[in-house]
């Protein structure tokens, strides 16, 4: 091609056409120019798209966890009331609490929201969007306003802060605690903890102590606290669910997955699990037959553990997301959940 031209411009100038070689010099610069204007404008587009693919994987991620921390409002509630029925029994009849079990009671009251209750930062994080584009600027002013706004009103409200939980007050007067597993229930955690030989070695003085004016202050702040969540009709997430959804076609609240993982499964761990298939087109119920063994099992979406179920505390028979490890026996089950109606079964074969 470059000697095609280096000849037409010889022809050009050998006949003494100037004005011929100059409006074709004229065109040859215009082609450069088109070729790089549209050069620029091939990796302005490449740009954006980019940018737009960020901020398209950001509001699917934003979606998931979004509508991961509304079905724990679930769990909370299930939680809300266990706490309700350990703090009456503190307050009203002491007696009836085994004494070694009253440091487990105490100190589970701490575990109301879930530890991982919605870090802002990290969320704010995703919110990479084009500058230029006023649909993503202002769905990502409405998600900003959330998450410093509303949001964070939520978590301050009802997670304990720093200082001020009941392990904190405990470990002022020197008492002991017992550390607590991730996604243990609350029961068995009251359980192991009374084995504690503090538990039993601190029994009269934690009698005295739960009857002083601060600690039956933090009784009824925190019963209060639990009737607020028992009466929400709808988790404080979802109007901003709502105004995603209807503002993004391609986010759907169906899972792709499901399995069966846990020390109860023949795998015996927490990593591998085993495949459950889908029942409605919903992919709400979800089934399978499994071979356990004496364990824990949960079930989880998609490899992950953005959305996993267990069970109540309160309820036991019924699913909850985020619950506590389920127990089983060996044996050979046809295992059928419904994740919408949070409801289990294992019928033996």
């Amino acid at each position: 091609m470059l000697r095609f031209f280096r000849k037409v411009r010889r022809d050009l100038l050998a006949d003494s056409k100037f004005l011929r070689y100059l409006k074709y010099g004229i065109g040859e610069v215009i082609l450069v120019v088109i070729g790089i204007l549209i050069a620029i404008q091939v990796d302005n587009w490449n740009e954006d798209r980019i940018i737009n693919g960020r901020y398209l994987f950001g509001i699917e991620q934003l979606h998931k966890r979004l509508y991961s921390r509304s079905l724990d409002w679930e769990k909370y509630k299930d939680r809300a009331h266990y706490h309700i029925a350990v703090i009456d029994s503190l307050l009203y009849q002491p007696e009836s609490v085994p004494p070694n079990r009253i440091l487990g009671s105490i100190l589970m009251l701490d575990r109301l929201l879930h530890e991982s209750f919605i870090e802002d930062q990290m969320y704010l994080n995703y919110l990479n969007f084009n500058p230029t584009d006023s649909a993503q600027f202002r769905t990502s002013e409405i998600l900003r306003l959330y998450f410093t706004g509303s949001h964070r009103r939520v978590r301050d409200l009802y997670q304990a802060k720093e200082g001020e939980r009941f392990k904190d007050l405990l470990q002022r007067v020197n008492v002991p605690v017992c550390d607590y597993d991730m996604g243990q229930r609350l029961a068995d955690y009251i359980l192991e903890c009374s084995n504690e030989p503090f538990s039993t070695k601190y029994k009269t003085y934690l009698l005295e102590l739960i009857t002083t004016s601060e600690f039956q202050s933090k009784f009824y702040t925190h019963r209060k606290k639990c009737m607020d969540i028992i009466s929400m009709e709808t988790p404080p997430e979802s109007p901003i669910l709502e105004s995603l959804e209807n503002t993004f076609e391609f986010l759907t609240r169906q899972f792709n997955t499901m399995e069966i993982v846990g020390s109860g499964t023949l795998a015996g761990d927490w990593i591998k699990g085993y495949k459950m298939t889908p029942v409605n087109n919903e992919s709400t119920i979800w089934e399978c037959k499994i071979t356990l063994q004496d364990g824990h099992i949960k079930f989880r979406t998609d490899e992950t553990w953005n959305f996993n179920w267990g069970i109540g505390e309160f309820k036991t028979d019924q699913l909850v997301l985020n619950g506590g490890n389920m127990p089983v026996n060996e044996g050979e089950y046809q295992v059928i959940i419904d994740i919408e109606k949070n409801t289990y079964s294992f019928n033996p074969i």
